[in-house]
């Protein structure tokens, strides 16, 4: 029998069954960091085939020092979600992180007027079940998920991180694989999307993965945000847990609803050489190795070596090696083994078609044995030291970091002054991938072991007698020898080759237990972590605020009005515009103006305007002002800063003799107030609403609330009917508000009817303040054509007056081209008016419609009228030709002109 240490093309343990195996037993992979040397002395035909395996045989450290590439790399975690339909499948072992790869994504619903306001993704994470989700990273920033929040139902659980005030902004769900339906979610929001429908037979049965709903929000998300899952991965079977086979536990090979999660390198490397099935067929691994081909003893040893528990850093304990990553199925398996072997210096043995498998430090010898037991007639060859090129005296390494997202992390470097020196003054560092091992302690106890295991430089290539037959590569074995100076030394079998004569040839390579000896308060380096926190975009603050008096005047620049005049500072080129907010100093503080002005300032230089405001003269108020930024970034408001009014009553021009254009602009105004119906019902709502949600529970001491709600749908048809009703009390202030609103609809045509009955009284500073109003706005549309009828009527008392105010505004037209008629009756003090602002005025009585009074083009027409005092300046007759009044400057009379 030839066995040999040989790090042979995967191809060789993937194609060859036991039936085809001829009597070669190879190590075909190692994770220990030792240096092979090459031999450079030829006795016999044995010693130069095993010096010859030797010279190939260089370990995986071996090939980072020299440069060597593995061919396909085992990624410990996917960082970059992937997109397509060629995304090879993956799957995770232990725990790792996963950006995942997209499989379906959508939008939709609304927030205000935003449309399409959230995104779904459904991110596969796992190509095989796993044990669950233990965690999230948003843009490498680990973050909670509030699973004790239910309120959101198949939506998901929300992530507090990601939330704006209580309204919450990112939503995640997940399925572990075992999962038999399809995501109620999905099929809700996507079931009838035209293009790409989620239907019922998207169930992903045995696919672990994430729903992520995100509603868009620039002060919380720079650009679209990027998710990593971290996951306690794979189910694997341990057959140590299994009675049947040599066990003790209730796991079954055909049965893997019986298996468990473990991050045990050595039991997931067990699996991947009996290969990976997903119902019934093979998807990645060995194919049909049966499970005497892994000998119970050899990998149960192992196994429990993994759980070893070993002293940590800090006190307590921690298991000796343990592993955690993503491999894609695309990876070759060598390259898997390599990895995993990596993860618990485990070196892997193929002997006649059986699979063997030695981690961690060298067990007790199996024989011992001195130089009477080999034999003396062949040749032995001693090679103390390797070539400079296979030397190691010092190894770096990269590994995954949880604390950092699971980037990869330069563990700290271990070098030697000493070995350096041995060396020729010259450093000779591995550099290693951990790409397994999240586990920064772990990667140190791997890096030191492998490193003093890399300096044990004598191997020796013997022959020895037939009671060698039992030995098999990583068997150790004691040697006594005068002729070298041991005295029981332990060696590794690395090779063993059987001879015609029935001698045995043996490459040994020496070992020492104490290189895996560990003292975490010595042998420890600390590694600094900078875990990275959620981190918003730093708030745009307000500059050069100022708040005084001023005046509003009218065309005439006559002052009409008490204003507030605002200043802010400019060479703001990210500002897009100005928020400004006046509120009432007294009482609840009650929003006097809320509105949005262009952002016109110089650069350098200060800019100021005056409101546009209805405020009270002699009035105390305060300002406040906020930018608004461009491409909607965060921005902090001023302090709310003091300022009253000047003592600006109403004048002569604002009561009669009537101005014109004081009339025309009154007119205006009203017309604008009875246009405005629609929005003022929806300014009640959203003040419903925020009572209701209690955003304004300060100014409420109760509050009860009653809506109903009828809809009716059917294709393209809608019927809605919504009634609210408030009642409110605050200090010193009551509400009752309802509002009815009726609304069909057939495709884009509309018809709608809205009422709204209000009552509001206030006590400020011991004076009483009341207010009534009522709306009925109704509204139709088909096409491009629209018609609407506002009714408005206010009434408002309080002890320094009151005043009233109803009128009717009906409204017709399309595109640029409208035709509108008002009326309005009001009070305000002393004086009443009616006014009508229409086309045509027409007075009739009914039945005899032949003499109506018109008002037609600025003309009053009449057929008969009845006067008693007639007061005028010129009166003629409809012909011209007779004028009576006054005729001439100082001249009154009759004139006759024939």
């Amino acid at each position: 029998m030839f066995t040999v240490l040989f790090l042979t093309a995967w191809f060789v343990l993937a194609t060859m069954t036991a039936a085809q195996a001829d009597p070669v037993s190879t190590v075909i992979a190692t994770g220990l960091l030792g240096a092979a040397a090459q031999g450079t002395f030829v006795f016999s035909a044995t010693v130069s085939v095993l010096n010859f395996a030797i010279g190939v045989g260089i370990s995986y450290a071996s090939q980072a020092l020299l440069g060597k590439k593995q061919d396909s790399a085992v990624g410990g975690m996917s960082g970059t979600l992937q997109l397509g339909g060629i995304v090879p499948r993956s799957f995770i072992v232990g725990r790792s992180a996963t950006a995942g790869s997209l499989s379906y994504a959508g939008t939709w619903g609304k927030s205000g007027k935003t449309p399409n306001a959230y995104l779904t993704e459904v991110i596969p994470v796992s190509d095989i079940r796993v044990k669950g989700l233990v965690g999230l990273y948003v843009d490498d920033a680990k973050v909670e998920i509030d699973y004790s929040n239910t309120s959101y139902g198949d939506q998901g659980f929300p992530v507090p991180a990601y939330a704006d005030g209580s309204d919450n902004r990112m939503w995640v769900k997940f399925y572990d694989g075992t999962q038999t339906v399809a995501d109620p979610f999905l099929i809700e929001k996507f079931g009838s999307d035209p293009n790409y429908p989620y239907t019922a037979d998207m169930v992903g049965f045995g696919v672990a993965y994430a729903v992520v709903t995100t509603q868009y929000n620039t002060e919380l998300f720079s650009g679209y945000p990027v998710f990593k899952f971290e996951i306690e991965g794979g189910l694997w079977y341990d057959p140590r847990l299994d009675t049947t086979n040599g066990g003790s536990g209730p796991q079954r090979w055909n049965d893997p609803s019986t298996w468990t999660y473990t991050d045990n390198p050595a039991v997931i490397l067990y699996n991947i050489l009996r290969g990976l099935y997903f119902g019934g067929k093979w998807f990645y691994g060995l194919q049909a190795l049966v499970a005497s081909r892994l000998p119970n003893g050899s990998w149960f040893a192992a196994m429990n070596e993994c759980d070893l528990q070993v002293p940590k850093a800090g006190g307590g304990t921690e298991t000796q090696y343990r592993c955690g990553g993503e491999i894609s199925v695309n990876t070759k398996v060598y390259d898997a083994v390599q990895a995993l072997l990596t993860a618990c210096n485990g070196r892997l043995a193929e002997i006649g078609g059986v699979y063997k498998l030695s981690v961690g430090a060298a067990n007790a010898a199996v024989v011992a044995f001195d130089d009477e037991m080999l034999e003396s007639t062949d040749p032995q060859l001693l090679d103390p030291f390797p070539s400079i090129e296979a030397t190691i005296n010092g190894i770096a390494a990269t590994y995954p970091e949880p604390e950092e997202g699971y980037a990869p992390k330069d563990a700290p470097a271990r070098y030697d002054a000493d070995l350096e020196a041995a060396d020729g003054d010259r450093r000779l560092a591995a550099d290693v991938s951990y790409d397994l091992v999240p586990y920064k302690e772990q990667v140190q106890r791997l890096m030191l072991s492998a490193l003093h295991e890399a300096r044990r430089f004598r191997k020796h290539t013997v022959v020895a007698g037939p009671w060698a037959w039992i030995l098999e590569p990583n068997d150790i074995v004691a040697w006594t020898s005068e002729r070298n100076g041991y005295i029981s030394k332990l060696f590794r079998v690395d090779a063993v080759t059987d001879q015609a004569d029935l001698n045995i040839g043996l490459v040994l390579v020496e070992v020492d237990p104490a290189d895996y000896d560990w003292n975490p308060d010595t042998d420890y380096i600390p590694v600094p972590v900078n875990p990275v926190v959620v981190g918003y975009p730093t708030p745009q603050p307000m500059y050069g605020w100022q708040a005084f008096p001023a005046q509003y005047l009218d065309a005439n620049g006559n002052t009409r009005r008490p204003s507030i005049g605002i200043a802010y500072a400019g060479g703001m080129t990210n500002v897009r515009a100005i928020r400004v907010q006046v509120r009432e100093a007294w009482g609840v503080k009650k929003i006097a103006f809320d509105g949005e002005l262009p952002y016109v300032a110089p650069l350098n230089q200060s800019y100021s305007v005056t409101l546009n405001a209805l405020l009270l003269p002699d009035s105390n108020y305060e300002a406040s002002g906020q930018y608004i930024m461009r491409g909607g970034g965060p921005s902090t408001p001023s302090a709310w800063l003091p300022v009253k009014t000047d003592n600006i009553l109403f004048g002569p021009l604002d009561i009669y003799p009537i101005n014109i254009g004081q009339l025309n602009g009154d007119v205006t105004k009203v017309t604008e107030w009875l246009g405005n119906s629609l929005r003022y019902v929806q300014e009640e709502l959203d003040r419903i609403g925020k009572l209701a949600t209690e955003q304004d529970a300060s100014k409420t001491l109760d509050k009860r609330q009653l809506r109903t709600e009828v809809s009716a749908t059917a294709a393209g048809l809608r019927a809605d009917y919504t009634l609210q009703i408030l009642a409110a009390v605050g200090p010193g202030s009551a509400i009752v508000s309802r509002i009815e609103q009726l609304e069909v609809q057939v495709n884009n045509d509309i018809a709608q009817a809205v009422d709204l009955l209000s009552t509001e009284i206030s006590t400020v500073n011991g004076k009483v303040t009341a207010n009534a109003q009522a709306i009925t706005a109704l509204s139709a549309t088909v096409g491009e054509v629209s018609a609407s009828v506002n009714i408005r009527g206010q009434a408002e008392a309080s002890p320094g007056g009151g005043w009233a105010r109803w009128g009717v505004q009906v409204k017709t037209g399309s595109d640029n081209t409208w035709s509108s008629g008002v009326f309005f009756i009001d009070v305000n003090g002393g004086t009443s008016r009616a006014v009508f602002n229409v086309d045509q005025f027409i007075v009739t009585n009914g039945s005899d419609s032949q003499a109506p009074l018109t008002f037609i083009n600025g003309e009053l027409a009449l057929q008969v009228a009845r006067i008693r005092t007639a007061i005028v300046e010129k009166l003629s007759t409809f012909s011209g030709k007779t004028n009576f009044g006054i005729l001439a400057p100082g001249v009154e009379g009759l004139e006759v002109i024939y």
